[in-house]
């Protein structure tokens, strides 16, 4: 997928610094960016490294019973990324593919994974640790629908 134009390239940035003055323009810029990007949802999230806790979870492109579902998923979703430690150590502002984070044949040992992604067709997910201190993490993350396959350098 090659990039866009850089007249919308722009656009999305400026949406995105827009979100810093009016955070309720977060979901319509969260949307605009994992369609650009072939995605087919996104979640902008702070996790207490500590306890695992969401402190902060915003999400397009995810249907009711996973927004009700997720906080309880708070440890399963950083386990599948290598751990509270590992997520601690991945370099900020930098796309992590989860499939060459961990193997995807650990991820149906994961409740987060096996309950609520596989029953949806997510077959990845990029990642990008966005702010980190000693006790918190916050990143984006964007779904990618087995459909689409895997993710390429493009995306990234």
């Amino acid at each position: 997928m090659p990039l866009p134009h850089p007249e919308r390239l722009s656009d999305l940035i400026g949406s995105i610094y827009d979100c810093v003055l009016a955070r309720e323009k977060w979901h319509a810029t969260l949307t605009s960016v994992f369609q650009e990007i072939g995605c087919s949802n996104a979640v902008l999230t702070v996790h207490d490294l500590r306890t695992s806790a969401l402190k902060l979870n915003l999400h397009v492109g995810i249907d009711r019973e996973w927004i009700v579902q997720s906080p309880r998923y708070g440890a399963e979703t950083l386990e599948i990324w290598g751990g509270p430690q590992r997520v601690a150590s991945y370099p900020l502002e930098e796309p992590i593919v989860q499939s060459q984070a961990t193997p995807r044949s650990s991820w149906m040992s994961n409740a987060w994974y096996r309950e609520m992604a596989f029953p949806r067709g997510l077959h990845d997910c990029i990642g990008v640790c966005l702010v980190r201190d000693s006790r918190t993490v916050g990143a984006i993350a964007f779904g990618v629908h087995q459909d689409r396959g895997d993710v390429t350098d493009d995306t990234l």
